[in-house]
């Protein structure tokens, strides 16, 4: 189960600008929450709540203690919304660890039953941030009511700016060496964000075929492939990966099966169905990005709405004859 938290631009600049004061901050943040089939977890960011100056009994660079008259407002309002409040604070400085302290699991242990009653969440969860010379960084938790636990693991923020930020705890994976080539040009970052992404394509045919090939060798390892149809003759001359033989069998799998031949450590999910399905939609629901590379206006509709609840972005890939011209258009999840 991957656990990620999803900030829109202004709601991550907010924070960040937060956690670059000399002393401990501390609020709720609200986030809705989607569970994908697979059970991972994406809490998405809508608000924070500060606690106001009146309700801090004590607040240092290193420490803090707050009046409950601070936060229970905000888990009325969460409440109010069917919200899930995250109890948020920061940890200072640049070389700050925001990793708990013995202080903060007290807190824990004394708020989170609380959190639960007054907001009606199923989680009570946590959020330590501290500032870095590049943003932040960040450890947060799931607990569940069954008192299972888990990390929040990445952060992606969305917006004008696009970052995947992994938790404080987490491990930079090793670079393959076949991407020597791509990390003089663009740096070690940018490959391990590729390599960790989780990217949708919703239509397998001539666009998305060639859209899906070229991001596994950038080098995206995790695909969620959505075609509801069957490869036809005339497919062949345009579908990557297609040949006379497999004539008949599901565009996505037919993909999935190139794509593993020129990556096996590649993790993809391959769905023959529709997307204007509920049940196939939420397929997407781990995706940090889609790619929409269908033809009817159906599909495209769902993916508008879906980026929009979802705060994930799209993008809408095409070819328009003609001009022999390609259109790419953006649909904005902000």
């Amino acid at each position: 189960m991957i656990v990620t938290l999803v900030l829109t631009e202004p709601l991550f600049q907010e924070i960040e600008q937060t956690a670059r004061l000399s002393v401990e901050t501390a609020g709720v943040l609200l986030a809705g929450i989607a569970h994908a089939p697979n059970g991972d977890i994406r809490l998405l960011g809508r608000g924070m709540r500060w606690v106001p100056q009146d309700a801090y009994l004590a607040r240092e660079g290193d420490h803090l203690a707050i009046a409950s008259q601070g936060y229970v407002p905000a888990l009325a309002e969460a409440e109010r919304i069917g919200a899930i409040p995250i109890w948020f604070h920061t940890h200072p400085g640049t070389v700050g660890h925001p990793t708990p302290s013995m202080a903060d699991r007290k807190v824990d242990q004394d708020i989170s039953d609380l959190f639960r009653l007054r907001s009606g969440a199923e989680l009570y969860v946590t959020l330590i941030v501290s500032p870095r010379d590049d943003g932040i960084t960040f450890t947060g938790e799931v607990n569940f009511g069954d008192g299972g636990k888990a990390p929040i693991d990445r952060l992606w923020r969305v917006g004008d700016n696009w970052q995947l930020v992994n938790s404080f705890n987490s491990a930079a994976p090793q670079i393959p060496a076949i991407f020597d080539r791509s990390v003089r040009a663009f740096g070690p970052d940018i490959q391990q964000t590729l390599g960790a992404l989780r990217v949708g394509i919703v239509g397998c045919g001539g666009t998305g075929s060639a859209v899906a090939e070229q991001l596994v060798r950038l080098g995206v390892r995790h695909l969620t492939l959505i075609d509801a149809d069957t490869l036809t003759e005339s497919n062949v001359t345009r579908v990557y990966g297609s040949t006379p033989g497999v004539v008949g069998e599901p565009k996505a799998s037919i993909l999935k099966g190139h794509l593993m031949a020129i990556a096996p450590d590649l993790s993809c999910n391959a769905v023959t169905a529709m997307v204007t399905l509920e049940k196939t939609a939420r397929e997407l629901i781990p995706c940090d990005v889609v790619f929409g590379c269908t033809d009817d206006n159906a599909g495209r509709l769902v993916l508008s709405r879906f980026s929009t609840f979802l705060a994930i972005p799209v993008i809408d890939c095409g070819v328009l004859l003609g001009g022999i011209s390609q259109r790419i258009l953006c649909l904005s999840c902000l």
